[in-house]
């Protein structure tokens, strides 16, 4: 059995075959789901802002320009993609691919580096197996550019006999996760603490000095209105003294100001736990075995663990707060770990290449509270897939007591047995199942340890890698073992449709005259009319939208209210309205005798026809 085992590992040719399948799966899924994916609010903002910044027509922060709710660098980036290659959905994406695989290649060559190839290659193989992880990164969004990015800081950073050189550039790299994204910055301070106390004093100097400078430089360029990204993070005491205000107008509140309710948090936290779960489950064993030195191949590799440990746990919290203990966007929570997922994905590889040769005896114990955690969890992660299909599941009736020819749906059983409804009774049914699937895989395990584990002479810890690995392939969203929700039934095309929309409104709406949009949040259409004057403020859609306030200090914020709305569209040469949108006053306002109606374009979802843009011109 060794034999076959050390053939397969030293087979150069099936290593490489491998390799290629995974890149290849990976990328397949990439194009397919760039192509089906829906667009959402934020790509067309990312989008627009990047290509008006590198093209000059506005700057970072400016006034009476976009509202910069990022780092500059998440609109740079795939700004510069867009001046290059041309405005439009399609280039976006493509280039998030791209990034996409930057990233992966910067994954496999560290783990390479510190655990072998085979390992390298299982790193990989999390990111093509994981279709909710895909689905993220082809989105013209910054999750893809900082994952890349945060990639190769720890590519050059982490690991033995770092050079000063790779020291620096690990650290400038930290830098620039931070100027992509604020939520980033402890990546620096990690780089610099890890290089000060790993590889001594110089090194941390230098990690200090190439982080801290392009960091520095940045606020200096864009300083005082890049302070706004800091705002909710500093003491009052620093904003006096930096003298920043907020928008100060009487009565003014954010029109976005959802209300969530609990069982929407818990649901958002598993969700997250299930897309995750190989490498949470290595970030979590990391800290259990983190005080045996035994445990551990070297006292670099231990202190690596260490540092990546607190960093990820930090980062961890800090968007589980942002997300799930505030309103704002609680089923962003997946979506936030997507930019520091990579750290959780080395650790893992890192703590799963230790647990085979070790024998704790605790383990056992902890492989039971994972499983009657993570498995219940997992299905009130997936209510909506996973949990809507238990409910269905066909069951025995029962009347007064006695078993009754034929059957009925799960839900029903309880529903007239308690009196719950259908939504009551999803999240108890979907866990109180989950629950019941958790001890059996961990008593059919526990029989397979008993009947060939110690036949085989297998370790505890090689048997519970295995369950491991056997438990993530059904509770991850993989393509073959577990359920998810597809964003596109119907399998159209919707990069093609937005191209088609784009040429459309390239061709109804000469340049250079002033458009208003009125399509909804979703502003991705706009990146074809990059000709046109489009009031900048719009381009977060409602999130950017203020109730009551001044409406010229709201402007030049790069906010927007009611007053605003009536203004723009009173002076608007053409309104470009979405079909699900034209209700309520846009009906009378947009009347014959003031406007013409040009042929609507085709439908921007090809899943839903009614997704169509309405063009009108002013008379």
């Amino acid at each position: 059995m060794s034999e076959i085992y050390d053939r397969i590992r030293e087979n150069k040719l099936l290593y490489w075959i491998l390799l290629i399948l995974i890149g290849a799966a990976f990328l397949t899924q990439a194009v397919i789901y760039a192509h089906q994916m829906p667009s959402r609010v934020d790509e067309g903002s990312f989008l627009i802002k990047g290509y008006y910044y590198v093209k000059g027509i506005y700057q970072p922060f400016q006034d009476y320009g976009p509202w910069t709710n990022n780092m500059p660098l998440a609109y740079y980036i795939p700004g510069l993609a867009q001046a290059v290659f041309g405005p439009g959905l399609k280039t976006g994406r493509y280039f998030a691919i791209f990034m996409a695989f930057l990233m992966l290649a910067a994954v496999w060559l560290l783990l390479r580096r510190l655990k072998g190839k085979w390992w390298a290659l299982a790193g990989v193989l999390f990111f093509a197996l994981n279709p909710a992880l895909i689905k993220t990164y082809v989105q013209a969004v910054s999750q893809v550019i900082v994952a890349c990015l945060l990639a190769w800081s720890l590519f050059f950073l982490i690991g033995e006999k770092r050079s000063l050189t790779q020291v620096g550039l690990g650290a400038f790299f930290c830098a620039l996760t931070t100027l992509t994204r604020q939520n980033m910055v402890f990546m620096m301070v990690f780089a610099v603490l890890y290089a000060w106390i790993v590889f001594g004093k110089k090194a941390g100097w230098t990690a200090l000095v190439c982080a801290g400078a392009p960091f520095l430089l940045a606020h200096v360029i864009f300083y005082p209105r890049i302070i706004s990204l800091w705002a909710s993070w500093l003491p009052g005491f620093i904003l006096k003294l930096i003298r920043y205000q907020a928008v100060s107008s009487g009565g003014v509140e954010q029109v976005w100001s959802p209300e969530i309710g609990l069982l929407t948090r818990f649901t958002s936290f598993f969700t997250a736990l299930r897309y995750y779960f190989i490498p949470l489950i290595g970030v979590l064993l990391s800290l259990i075995l983190l005080p045996r030195k035994e445990a551990w191949k070297s006292k670099v590799e231990r202190q690596t663990v260490l540092f990546l440990g607190l960093l990820f746990t930090v980062m961890f919290l800090m968007h589980a707060w942002a997300s799930l203990g505030k309103n704002y966007c609680v089923y962003c929570f997946p979506n936030y770990l997507a930019f520091f997922i990579p750290i959780a994905v080395v650790m893992a590889a890192i703590v799963l290449s230790n647990l085979a040769g070790i024998q704790p005896k605790i383990g056992i114990l902890w492989a039971i509270l994972i499983g009657l955690f993570f498995i219940p969890g997992a299905f009130l992660g997936s209510l909506e897939t996973v949990g809507r299909r238990v409910m269905s599941l066909a069951v025995p009736r029962f009347k007064g007591g006695q078993m009754v020819s034929g059957s009925t749906e799960l839900w029903k059983l309880f529903s007239n047995r308690f009196g719950y409804t259908y939504d009551e009774l999803l999240p108890y049914i979907a866990v109180a199942f989950g629950l019941m699937i958790a001890v059996s895989f961990l008593f059919l395990a526990w029989l397979a340890y008993r009947a060939f584990g110690k036949w085989n002479r297998l370790q505890a810890g090689n048997f519970i890698l295995a369950a491991l690995i056997v438990a993530s392939l059904v509770l991850m969203p993989s393509p073959l073992l577990a359920d998810m929700q597809t964003s596109n039934t119907c399998g159209g095309d919707v990069l093609n449709a937005y191209e088609k929309v784009g040429a459309q409104l390239n061709e109804r709406i000469p340049a250079g005259v002033t458009v208003y949009w009125a399509g909804g949040s979703v502003v991705t259409p706009l990146l074809y009319l990059t000709d046109d004057y489009v009031h900048p403020q719009l381009l977060n859609g409602v999130y950017s939208k203020y109730l009551g306030g001044e409406r010229d200090e709201l402007e030049r914020k790069g906010y927007y209210n009611a007053a605003s709305i009536e203004a723009w569209r009173a002076e608007a040469d053409f309104i470009v309205n979405g079909n699900v949108k034209m209700v309520g006053s846009w009906l009378t306002f947009l009347n014959s005798d003031d406007y013409d109606e040009y042929q609507h374009t085709d439908a921007l979802d090809p899943c839903d026809p009614s997704t169509f843009l309405r063009i009108y011109k002013k008379k």
